[in-house]
């Protein structure tokens, strides 16, 4: 994971002048790195003198040296108050920076351009802006990619304990796993018996379909046949008829002929 320090913004802390002998000596002692007598003798001012925007200001710059970020913070709101617009800018800068060192970018970012606003011609805020919007991208995809790889892990974690679970189920119930082998065996066979079955009476049908056509087709005929049969009969009864008539009538000859006979 990179990070950009806070070094690497431009922390430039400049001091408001403040006029007077025991505000030149503060300054003094705020130049040669002497932070905390240089804040006891801006206090010394603020007794003298009371309240000053610039004094606060100062003894803020001050507290943010020796690392007193909140103390720095409170004074830089309170020297806003009192201060004029020219003196804005750097109060918002040095906001900015208090911020940024405790990386609370978006915040810092928003009193940087507060800053700007105040005086566009700054080029240590625009550089510090330009750093701000970098690391902002940078954040939002590293946590997009720590967000992927920890919902990668999570599912190859969910993976492995459905694996264990299932593979825990089938230890425990060695029968219940056979019981289910056989029970989908048994299904299959019951759907093949049926399905054999089904085939069978289909063939079944066709087979009494064909048949029954024959059936038909011969009680047809016999009926066509009816007419003919009779027919024959009474032509046949006709020529026995006639067969009578002439065994008769040639018997009443016969007879006929006898009686004409002479018997000498």
């Amino acid at each position: 994971m990179i990070k950009i320090l806070i070094p690497t913004l431009f922390m430039a802390i400049s001091l408001l002048p403040f006029a007077g002998v025991n505000g030149q000596s503060a300054e003094e002692l705020y130049q040669t790195g002497e932070y905390q007598k240089a804040i006891d003798a801006w206090d010394g001012v603020v007794k003298e003198r009371g309240e000053n925007a610039s004094v606060i200001y100062n003894q803020g710059n001050a507290y943010f040296k020796l690392g007193n970020t909140d103390k720095a913070q409170s004074n830089y709101e309170q020297a806003l108050v009192g201060s004029d617009k020219t003196d804005l800018a750097d109060i918002y800068y040095n906001l900015g920076n208090v911020r940024a060192s405790q990386n609370e970018f978006k915040e810092a970012l928003e009193f940087y351009k507060k800053a700007l606003k105040h005086n566009p011609k700054d080029e240590d805020v625009k550089a510090n802006i330009e750093m701000l919007n970098l690391m902002a991208k940078q954040q939002q995809q590293e946590q997009q990619s720590k967000d992927g790889e920890e919902n990668k892990d999570q599912q190859e974690e969910n993976d492995k304990s459905q694996d264990s679970q299932q593979n825990n189920s089938d230890e425990q119930n060695p029968d219940k796993s056979d019981q289910n082998e056989e029970s989908l065996d048994k299904e299959n066979q019951d759907q093949e018996s049926q399905e054999d079955q089904s085939s069978a009476e289909q063939k079944d049908a066709k087979d009494e379909s064909g048949d029954e056509k024959p059936q038909a087709q011969e009680a047809k005929e016999s009926e066509e046949e009816k007419p003919e049969m009779q027919n024959a009969l009474q032509i046949l009864k006709q020529l026995e008829n006639r067969e009578i008539e002439n065994m008769q009538k040639q018997a009443r000859m016969k007879t006929k002929g006898k009686s004409l006979e002479k018997d000498w």
